[in-house]
Parts: C-alpha cells; sequence; structure tokens
C-alpha cells in the first residue's frame, strides 16, 4: 500500500479512537480535528487505487460535526444510534417480564470473581508427546528451548550448564497442551467486561496467534515500550509427577512452574524510522531467527501474559 494509504488508514483509525474517548479536552479535540485533516488530505489515494469510485459516503460526512457535537452534547459514550432499540428494553421487554414471572422470588447468588485468564478446565490434548508437539505446532526447537528453560530456572545456572543441559534427554517424554484461553484486558470504562480470546490450535486451518506482551514496568498503553510482539505456539503444563523406571514416580522439582507456560516466536523489537513516523508512525517487526542454544529462551510463564493489549 502507497505511503498515502498508509497514513489515511492510521489517520481515520486515530479518529475513530480518539472519539471514543470518555473524557475529552481542548488538546484530544484538536487531535481529532488534525487526524481529520489528516485523512481528508490523503484519503484521494483509494480513488486513484480504483478501491471506490468516490468517499461521497453520509458516514465519512458525519465525521465532521463530531468534535462539533461533543462540544455541545458531552463524549460520544452519552449518545448512540442503539437509544431507541434501549428504550424498547426498558420499557417494553423488561416490563412484560415483570407481568409475566410468576412464582417464588429467586434467591440473589454472589457474582462469581472474574479471573483476568480463563483455561479450559481440563488440557485440549493431554500427554502429549513433545515430539509430536514439534510437528503439529511447527516448533522444531522447542524441546532444546524447553531444556534451556528448565535449566534456566536453576539458581546456579551456568552458560556450561545450559550447553549440558541441551545435550541431555529429558525426565519426561509428554506435556498436557491447552489449546486456547481467554483474557480480560485492563477496563478502560465502569461497567464493562470485555473478554478476547488467543489460540494456540494446529487444528481446524491452523491458528497462532500474535499477541502483545508487556515485558517492563515503562510499557503502556500507547506505545510499543516495555512490549514484544511474538506468536503464541504452543499452551503447556509441565508434568508435576516423573516416571522412574518400572512403575515408580516422584515429585517434579519443586522450582518448577505449576502454572502454564506459553512458547512464544518471538518477533524482533519494534523499530520507527524516522520516514516512517513521517508518514504513518507504525513500527515495523520481522521474524526473529530462532537460536537453538540458550541465547533466547521461548518459554515464559503464563503469567506474563495476564497484560495483553
Amino acid at each position: 500500500m502507497p505511503k498515502r494509504g498508509l497514513t489515511a488508514v492510521q489517520a481515520i483509525l486515530d479518529f475513530i479512537y480518539l472519539a471514543q474517548y470518555s473524557l475529552h479536552n481542548e488538546d484530544t479535540l484538536r487531535y481529532m480535528d488534525d487526524a481529520l485533516n489528516s485523512w481528508h488530505q490523503n484519503k484521494s489515494c483509494f480513488i486513484d487505487l480504483k478501491v471506490h469510485e468516490d468517499l461521497n459516503i453520509p458516514k465519512f460526512y458525519s465525521l465532521e460535526h463530531y468534535v462539533e457535537a461533543i462540544q455541545f452534547l458531552g463524549t460520544t459514550d452519552n449518545y448512540n444510534t442503539k437509544m431507541f432499540k434501549c428504550l424498547h428494553i426498558d420499557f417494553a421487554k423488561k416490563e412484560q417480564q415483570s407481568l409475566t414471572s410468576l412464582g417464588p422470588a429467586s434467591v440473589p447468588t454472589p457474582p462469581s470473581p472474574i479471573w483476568p485468564i480463563l483455561l479450559p478446565k481440563v488440557p485440549t490434548s493431554p500427554n502429549k508427546l513433545i515430539t509430536t508437539v514439534q510437528n503439529t505446532h511447527h516448533v522444531p526447537l522447542f524441546s532444546q528451548h524447553l531444556k534451556a528453560y528448565i535449566e534456566m530456572l536453576k539458581q546456579a545456572a551456568t552458560c556450561h550448564s545450559f550447553e549440558f543441559a541441551l545435550t541431555q534427554h529429558f525426565p519426561f517424554q509428554q506435556i498436557d497442551i491447552y489449546h486456547s484461553f481467554k483474557f480480560s484486558p485492563e477496563q478502560l470504562e465502569e461497567g464493562l467486561d470485555p473478554k478476547d480470546i488467543v489460540k494456540a490450535s494446529p487444528l481446524n486451518g491452523v491458528r497462532f496467534d500474535t499477541v502483545i506482551v508487556l515485558t517492563g514496568d515503562a510499557a503502556e498503553s500507547v506505545s510499543s515500550i516495555g512490549t514484544r510482539i511474538g506468536h503464541v505456539n504452543v499452551l503447556f503444563h509441565l508434568p508435576s509427577q516423573l516416571q522412574l523406571i518400572g512403575s515408580n514416580k516422584i515429585d517434579s522439582p519443586t522450582f518448577w512452574p505449576r502454572m502454564v507456560l506459553a512458547y512464544i516466536e518471538w518477533y524482533t523489537p519494534s523499530t520507527l524510522s524516522l520516514g516512517e513516523h513521517a508518514s504513518h508512525n507504525m513500527t515495523t517487526v520481522k521474524h526473529a531467527h530462532p537460536q537453538a542454544d540458550c541465547s533466547l529462551p521461548w518459554s515464559i510463564p503464563f503469567s506474563i501474559l495476564m497484560d495483553f493489549f
């Protein structure tokens, strides 16, 4: 896509998100005007590319009045096109339900706690062979990285011990696999409980979702600082017991994490050149080349994934 097209897309997206703010001041309204002006200056790119004959669309025309409407009527979360449907629900459906609800009054139950991460009650694929996981999830270096990660958990781990661990056999051959989880992003407004789903599934056409993970305390919701982008390739759980010779079993080491882990294929850290900043202000990432050694531990505690954008 030409730079003008990217700039136009970035401008209209900025305008849409700014218009949804629950609080506004002179600065945010000026940002909306700037974004709309940038859209108008670059939107002809789509006509030149013959995407559409013209952009004389009523919804685009209505954008001209958003700032003025916010100044006189308040933020856009106070009114919308669903107003009459809402009134119908309040004064028709609920009233009908109150008239037809007979029988003893129900005892209210306390609300269930809201967990940031929601996993299936049981693994999607329990006791999956590690060699099979490498093939079905397209992660040929999974076992090597997992060895490095487990060695990294030891307090006395050294570079030499990493190299030695990579040559050893696993004390287990199977792991429990999950194909998805749900999470609740940080709530920006009261009364909302948005949920999203992340999949790492080799089934039904294969889907390994891209995520943004917080990697530092400097992370914020308006930039890529303190974050890292990657593919979630495997969601798994280390065994709680290890099989010895025969039927004997022992508990796994206490320093092993008991939580679900995520094996992530990282992209390179995001970069923003002067030209990209001037045209569309979108950062660039590329696939990182996987390393078989301990230089890039790809298995991370699942608790870190609680802070997606």
